[in-house]
């Protein structure tokens, strides 16, 4: 409608812990690869700006990740600037 809006957004994020797990189900793992989705609705309110109404997270699969650190790609990925969101 012109007022709500629907959508389901694939989700993947690669998570690092500083030392692994000491115990439990994740013993040793240094972190996880997660895949899932969100499912968000989104409505216009009074003033015209769209708004989250709803929002779902939903994990699929993780991965653990296990043995040493990633070594992380510095400038190998671009990244948002800080201001990203300043003039929302």
């Amino acid at each position: 409608s012109d007022h709500t809006a629907r959508g389901i957004w694939a989700m993947f994020d690669w998570v690092e812990f500083d030392a692994p797990i000491a115990k439990g189900g994740g013993k040793g793992w240094r972190g996880y690869i997660g895949y899932g989705h969100y499912e968000e609705e989104y409505r216009k309110d009074s003033h015209g700006v769209w708004r989250i109404s709803y929002l779902s997270h939903t994990r699929i699969r993780m991965n653990p990740v296990v043995g040493e650190p990633q070594v992380m790609l510095q400038g190998w990925l671009p990244t948002s600037k800080e201001d990203w969101l300043s003039d929302r």
